[in-house]
């Protein structure tokens, strides 16, 4: 008879926290909540303006 025995937690494989790596590292831009939700795409440019100019995630200077 086969029995499983759990690991103790310090041998327990950690799980991958890629989408926090994401936003750590990434160089995308930072929106504003509700961007895509404003009612004009002058405002969702106007908004996205606004968010690239205060952004300091660059890869390249402006």
């Amino acid at each position: 008879m086969l029995v499983w025995v759990q690991p103790p937690m310090a041998a327990r494989r950690q799980p991958h926290r890629w989408s926090a790596r994401v936003l750590a590292q990434s160089d995308a831009l930072d929106l504003e909540d509700g961007v895509f939700r404003k009612r004009t795409a002058r405002a969702v440019a106007a908004s996205l303006r606004r968010s690239a100019l205060a952004s300091r995630r660059r890869k390249a200077q402006p």
